[in-house]
């Protein structure tokens, strides 16, 4: 019985930790992934396979889409960015 006790407990210990189970990741876009155009006087960067922002009165800005799997049980309640790192890029 007390085995049975032990087994469960690991069990349920174990579904927790998958329950609140977190996804940690690692972007980056890589300079081969950067378009340089320019339009109307104006110098545009793209990223491949991405698109700009396109809010009336504010720069454009490109957008990386990233899609990631959620199991069909668990709802994501925050996404965090943690650290970035800032390139300087000439142009």
């Amino acid at each position: 019985m007390k085995k049975v006790k032990i087994l469960i407990a690991g069990f349920l210990l174990l579904c927790s930790e998958l329950i609140y189970a977190q996804y940690i990741g690692q972007v980056q876009t890589f300079d081969s992934e950067l378009i340089f155009d320019s339009e109307q006087s104006f110098d545009i960067v793209l990223i491949k396979d991405g698109f700009l922002t396109e809010e009336e009165g504010a720069p454009q800005l490109p957008v990386k889409i990233l899609k990631f799997i959620v199991p069909f049980n668990v709802k994501v309640t925050d996404v965090i960015i943690t650290a970035s790192n800032v390139q300087t890029l000439s142009g």
